[in-house]
C-alpha cells in the first residue's frame, strides 16, 4: 500500500513470528474461539466422531484374567491382592460369563457372612452385569465405562454369553490415541 517494496520481507517475517507466538499462547483461531464461546467444542466433537467409528472388538482386551465360578473366596482374596485389579469376570467351565466379582462386593460379603470359607466366586458374583458386544461402537459405552467399577465384559451376541474380552478406560484411551494419531496428520495437510 505504501509502494515501498523494501519492507515486504521484514513484514512477512513479522507475520510468521506473530502467528507462531499467537498459536503458542492461545489454542485455536478466531473462528474456533467464537464457536467455543457459543458452547461448541470442536475438539470434543472430533473425539466423539472417532469413537463413533471404533467398535468394541477393536478396543477390547483379550488376555484379561478370569476366575472360575468354583474358586473359593480365600483364593479370590489372594488374587485381588496379587493383581491389584478391581474386578474379574466369572466364567463357567465352557467359558460363558456367569457374572462379575468386584473387590467392593468381595469386601461386603466378607464382612456380612460367617461362612466365608464355603463361599465361591460364583456365589458372590453379580449375575447380570453390564456387558458389551463386539459390534457396538465405543461412543455408546463411554458413560457406562466411566461409571463401572471394573472392566466391562465383552460377550458374544449369539450362542449365549461367551466371554470374548473386557473393556475399560485403559483400552478406550489406548484405542482413541491410536486412532487420533492417524487422523491428525491427515487434517494438517488440508
Amino acid at each position: 500500500m505504501t509502494g515501498n517494496y523494501a519492507i515486504i520481507l521484514p513484514l512477512m517475517a513479522a507475520v510468521v513470528i506473530s502467528t507462531v507466538i499467537s498459536r503458542a499462547l492461545k489454542h485455536g483461531t478466531i473462528y474456533t474461539l467464537k464457536l467455543l464461546r457459543r458452547g461448541v467444542d470442536i475438539e470434543q466433537e472430533e473425539m466423539a466422531d472417532v469413537m463413533r467409528n471404533v467398535t468394541v472388538k477393536e478396543a477390547m482386551s483379550r488376555g484379561f484374567p478370569t476366575v472360575p465360578a468354583t474358586m473359593k473366596v480365600d483364593e479370590l482374596v489372594k488374587l485381588f491382592q496379587k493383581t491389584g485389579h478391581h474386578g474379574f469376570p466369572v466364567v463357567n467351565k465352557e467359558g460363558f460369563l456367569d457374572g462379575v466379582v468386584t473387590q467392593t462386593e468381595l469386601e461386603r460379603q466378607l464382612g456380612a457372612t460367617s461362612v466365608k470359607n464355603k463361599l465361591t466366586a460364583g456365589d458372590i458374583a453379580t449375575k447380570h452385569p453390564l456387558v458389551a458386544y463386539p459390534d457396538q461402537t465405543l461412543d455408546r459405552l463411554l458413560d457406562a465405562v466411566d461409571e463401572a467399577e471394573a472392566r466391562i465384559p465383552v460377550v458374544s451376541r449369539e450362542g449365549g454369553r461367551r466371554l470374548l474380552g473386557v473393556l475399560g478406560r485403559h483400552e478406550i484411551i489406548a484405542t482413541y490415541r491410536k486412532k487420533a494419531r492417524r487422523r491428525i496428520p491427515a487434517k494438517r495437510l488440508h
